[in-house]
């Protein structure tokens, strides 16, 4: 069976769940150790759901809250991503008032806290 980009990546994701074999992401199996191999990867769907009525800090400060990543190192993540993706001069602007470039850094910023296994900038 072939399969598309979409599919595949929303099976390796999790989204989806295979009907046929199984997913290792980083030696764990993605149905098994689902949070430990979704610690792993970095995804940023082509269309991805932002909140418009959020700054990008808040929505990159939101996505590190759900990634799990500490309050006391959770600040200092932030800055590194935003900083990273080059939107700082953004960071306080309501995302629904940028540019389609803007909001997909936007979006790769929420991608990459916690720094994914094998991302080098």
């Amino acid at each position: 069976m072939v399969l598309g980009k979409t599919t595949t990546m929303n099976m390796i994701t999790g989204f989806i769940e295979s009907t046929t074999g199984y997913i290792e992401v980083e030696g764990y199996d993605i149905s098994k150790k689902a949070k430990k191999a979704k610690r792993q990867i970095g995804y940023m769907p082509e269309t991805t759901p932002l909140y418009n009525e959020l700054t990008p800090k808040e929505f990159v400060t939101y996505m590190a809250e759900l990634k799990g990543i500490p309050r006391k190192e959770r600040k200092e993540e932030v800055q590194r991503v935003l900083k990273e993706v080059n939107i700082e001069d953004v960071q306080n602007k309501l995302i629904r008032n940028l540019s389609r470039g803007y909001r997909q850094r936007v979006s790769m910023a929420g991608a990459l806290v916690r720094k994914p296994k094998g991302f080098n900038t």
